[in-house]
């Protein structure tokens, strides 16, 4: 991952459910802005401002998810089913 200030990027993510991307959302932790169209990803936000035909509809601060806490579940999960 870079210090760029600016990170764009946009991807079509069919099973949001997947390791893969909550291991791309605990590399955007500590970006200043995350926009998505999916509520479950935005749960990782610190913040979440709704807009409707460009104008905004709410602003509030949230208690995010921690994506690092999911993807230790998925490890700890892993190496049960692994052990099993």
């Amino acid at each position: 991952m870079t210090s760029d200030p600016i990170l764009a990027g946009d991807a079509s993510l069919p099973d949001r459910s997947d390791r893969a991307v909550v291991e791309v959302i605990d590399l955007l932790m500590g970006r200043d802005v995350l926009v998505t169209h999916e509520p479950d990803i935005a749960t990782y936000c610190s913040r979440r401002v709704a807009f409707l035909d460009g104008l905004v509809v709410s602003d509030r601060p949230q208690a995010p998810a921690s994506a690092a806490a999911a993807l230790a579940a998925w490890q700890s999960d892993s190496q049960t089913a692994v052990s099993a």
